[in-house]
């Protein structure tokens, strides 16, 4: 999810193909929508902790406590590592 939405944008700042907010919101839309669609056969599509923890309090039976601590962690290292490729190859933009 970080490296559609932040890859997409940068990508438009980097070549100067901004039109506005409206670009932005749908760019990070279809990253979104794409990103369920690839990972909900994998993790059930759990992008963010807040998924995580929502399933954790109110659906224990797909997310039992044990798995949480798992998928947060590969969340925040799948963030981290999607940010530094998006720097590695715009950062100098």
């Amino acid at each position: 999810l970080v490296f559609f939405g932040t890859g997409i944008n940068s990508v438009a700042i980097a070549t100067g193909a901004t039109s506005g907010i409206w670009q932005g919101a749908v760019c990070w839309g279809y990253g979104a929508a794409l990103s369920v669609y690839l990972t909900a056969g994998v993790s059930g599509a759990h992008l963010n902790p807040a998924v995580s923890f929502s399933l954790l309090l109110f659906r224990r039976d797909e997310m039992p406590p044990k798995y949480f601590f798992p998928y947060v962690i590969s969340q925040f290292f799948g963030a981290l590592f999607a940010g530094i490729m998006v720097y590695a190859n715009f950062g100098s933009s």
